[in-house]
């Protein structure tokens, strides 16, 4: 029969304890990694991220810090739940750009300063299209990834509708980036009514800047 020894409960005792102190630290390490521009982020920051946490449970484990380990396990699991599992389940996020959409807005920017022509004599701005709710709200925002102006002449004669790409908003846990629209077109239209693509060579098909839409 092997014999007790005291020494080896203190043995193991230190080393549970030396497994304790090490959980921690493997955790704390993360966090400069989270304060990170998401720009900086990469398969290497994933893995390096996934490998510190791992290791701080495994010396949860084995240093029988179990509360510990529920926590961090627990608050893993929250993560997944809220964020990855939305973010899988979103067919289509509300901020990716449309160019036909813009197109329509377009046309129905046209109907609201028609129809507030024919009772006002002018056309109107964005606001006020707005306030006499010939418009909704929206279009004072970025809508369906665009962003949209009305600009009047001084006698309110003549206007220039445009769509234009609006950047890009990445949000992470600690910062927010912007990004260059990933739309190729941008568009306007005169009091004529005609949706056309942008004068800006960058934002419409070879040869067809300032030409309508077909």
């Amino acid at each position: 029969m092997p014999s007790w020894n005291a020494s080896d409960d203190q043995s193991d005792l230190e080393r549970r304890q030396f497994y304790r102190s090490l959980a921690p630290v493997f955790l704390l390490a993360c966090v400069p990694l989270l304060l990170l521009s998401p720009r900086d982020y990469g398969v290497f920051t994933a893995f390096l991220m996934l490998g510190l946490v791992g290791l701080s449970i495994v010396f949860g484990i084995l240093g029988n810090r179990w509360l510990f380990v529920s926590i961090l396990v627990g608050t893993i699991g929250a993560i997944v739940l809220l964020v990855a599992v939305p973010s899988l389940l979103r067919t289509r996020p509300r901020s990716v750009p449309d160019e036909s959409a813009a197109v329509s807005n377009l046309r129905i920017i046209n109907t609201a300063e028609i129809t507030y022509l024919s009772s006002a004599g002018s056309y109107a701005s964005m606001q006020r299209l707005v306030d006499v709710r010939l418009l909704d709200d929206t279009f004072t925002r970025t809508r369906a990834g665009y962003s949209y102006t009305i600009t009047l002449d001084e006698a309110g004669s003549a206007y220039t509708a445009e769509a234009v790409p609006a950047p890009v908003v990445t949000r992470s846990w600690f910062a927010s980036t912007s990004s260059t629209s990933p739309v190729r077109y941008g568009y306007y239209s005169l009091q004529d009514a005609v949706v056309r693509y942008s004068m800006e060579a960058s934002l419409a098909p070879p040869g067809r800047a300032g030409q309508p839409v077909r």
